[in-house]
């Protein structure tokens, strides 16, 4: 669609592994019907992968935040919500995304560790969903 920014997201890095299961087919735009593919959306709080490409990264990162203890979520949106607050100097999982041959957008753990609540929980702002199209977020 002409009003959506598209990006070629070829792959995700947790932990400085990067995910071989993101394969860049199941982010592709499909240029015969003008579906799929990967925007950039500065209305969308969460990124949003079609569940192909969530589930690699999206079960390394659970490993890597094996040590931060999980929360239980307010929003059914999240599969992973964690409580920090009585943490200092939090190590959570680095992440990393692959947008072309060339470029790599290191993330910060803002980008992807989102506050739920003034209590100390933070959720994992990454889900997998059904449908076609992905979404890299404004966070």
């Amino acid at each position: 669609m002409d009003t959506f920014y598209y990006v070629e997201l070829m792959g995700i890095s947790v932990e400085g592994f990067r995910m071989v299961e993101v394969l860049a087919a199941d982010l592709q735009l499909d240029l015969a019907i003008g579906k799929e593919g990967v925007i950039v959306d500065s209305g969308t709080s969460v990124t949003q992968l079609v569940r192909p490409a969530y589930a690699m990264p999206g079960d390394a990162f659970k490993v890597g935040a094996m040590e931060l203890r999980a929360a239980s979520g307010g929003f059914s949106l999240f599969d992973m919500c964690y409580n920090i607050i009585e943490k200092m100097g939090v190590k959570v999982p680095t992440m990393v995304m692959h947008l072309d041959s060339r470029v790599s957008m290191p993330l910060l753990a803002e980008n992807y560790l989102i506050p739920m609540d003034t209590k100390g929980t933070f959720y994992f702002a990454f889900v997998g969903t059904g449908g076609g199209m992905s979404i890299i977020d404004n966070i």
